[in-house]
């Protein structure tokens, strides 16, 4: 059985910011693909609900991290 992942999301994100914050994330030492994934999506229109804004997901494989990340990045923005 497969470890839970541990997900945020940051809404209104472009592909330049998307890029830059997992970066960032590389440079503090995480490793992609083990200790983190990430995505960035673009915004789309749905005739039902209107406009999906853009957005970033990254998940963590440790709660701590996403949450650490969560708290760093409400802060700066």
């Amino acid at each position: 059985m497969n470890a839970p992942w541990y997900d945020i999301v940051l809404k209104h994100t472009s592909a330049p910011q998307a890029v830059d914050l997992k970066n960032q994330i590389v440079e503090d030492g995480l490793i992609l693909d083990k200790d983190f994934e990430w995505r960035w999506t673009q915004s789309v229109w749905d005739e039902m609900t209107g406009v999906t804004p853009s957005q970033t997901k990254f998940s963590f494989c440790e709660e701590k991290m996403a949450v650490f990340y969560q708290l760093k990045w409400q802060i700066s923005t």
